[in-house]
């Protein structure tokens, strides 16, 4: 039987660690900023390797790689501005392997994936890696994750907390803030009475 191909994430590891060891080796500096072009070169080679015909490549991500790498270390508790140089090419490495099977990544998906794998492995740790391992777990074929369709907000909930809070907006915006996911069952149930019913 044929052994896999590698995924574009392994490769991606592999070209940032042979790089970083190169580096190393000649006394020479080695950054994020590094990793990352490396990666940007290889998703660049991979679109040439491929006949335009034979794939239609999505259109690049409009949210930027620095936020979708700040968002995934967050969501396994990793402060980014206190990253070691390890575990942000870890976290790279993952993002780019996340992002090249999820077009229009957003670190508001990162963050619901990252949620759904707490709540259905709780016994697991949580890293970029194996959030990027068990990722498509947490998809649906509508278009929906696993998290969404658990987590999806009802349209006009912003406004509907606004009029819950209509005294104290300060609190209103901070719980916006927060977002849909990070609301408690009682607010949510509270939010969706005042909520317009789809017809």
């Amino acid at each position: 039987m044929p052994k896999p191909a590698p995924s574009f994430g392994s490769l991606c590891a592999k070209a940032v660690f042979v790089a970083k060891k190169t580096a190393k080796d000649l006394n020479l500096p080695f950054t994020i900023k590094h990793a990352a072009d490396i990666i940007d070169q290889l998703d660049e080679d991979r679109a040439k390797a491929i006949p335009a015909e034979a794939v239609q490549r999505p259109k690049r991500n409009a949210v930027s790689r620095s936020e979708l790498f700040n968002a995934l270390a967050l969501a396994v508790n990793i402060n980014p501005s206190e990253a070691t140089r390890a575990i942000k090419a870890t976290i790279a490495v993952a993002v780019a392997d996340i992002e090249s099977v999820t077009p229009g990544l957003t670190p508001d998906e990162i963050r619901r994936r990252a949620d759904a794998y707490r709540r259905k492995h709780r016994d697991w740790p949580l890293t970029p890696t194996s959030l990027a391992k068990y990722w498509g777990e947490f998809g649906q074929a509508t278009g929906l994750t696993y998290a969404a369709k658990e987590e999806t907000p009802p349209d006009g909930w912003q406004e509907a907390l606004k009029s819950i809070y209509q005294e104290d907006p300060a609190t209103a915006s901070y719980l916006i803030s927060l977002g849909w996911s990070k609301l408690g069952k009682d607010m949510k149930a509270a939010i969706n009475k005042r909520c317009p019913q789809p017809i």
